[in-house]
């Protein structure tokens, strides 16, 4: 199983990628932007995606319009993370193609229970 985090603030990347090889992510690649993501995404093929909103130049929410019309990417589980967390921006990630979101700042607790919620699906 390979993951792709796309976050842009290092603190928080380094973070989440101690806490997935935690919970027993150990081939997870990393994003700076929607644009890098773009390229990882042409050369590796990814199980979960991890998505942060506020991104530089393209946003995580343009980002998944591409993912979720591309063929390849189009039922991938993606997981948005973001501080963005009102109700209205919860409905519009959903409805852009979203699986599931989880806020930020959140526990580990609940970032792993939404990634292993993905996982019947690879069983």
């Amino acid at each position: 199983m390979r993951l792709l985090l796309i976050e842009d603030v290092q603190l928080t990347a380094d973070v989440t990628l101690r806490q997935l090889v935690r919970f027993g992510f150990s081939r997870v690649d990393h994003a700076e932007s929607g644009e890098d993501a773009l390229i990882l995404m042409q050369r590796h093929t990814y199980d979960i995606i991890l998505l942060d909103w506020n991104l530089p130049g393209m946003s995580g929410l343009e980002l998944l319009f591409l993912m979720r019309a591309s063929r390849r990417y189009a039922t991938t589980p993606v997981l948005m993370v973001s501080g963005r967390s009102d109700r209205a921006d919860v409905h519009q990630a959903i409805s852009a193609g979203a699986t599931d979101f989880l806020a930020k700042p959140a526990p580990p607790s609940a970032l792993e229970a939404k990634l292993h919620g993905f996982l019947p699906a690879f069983a």
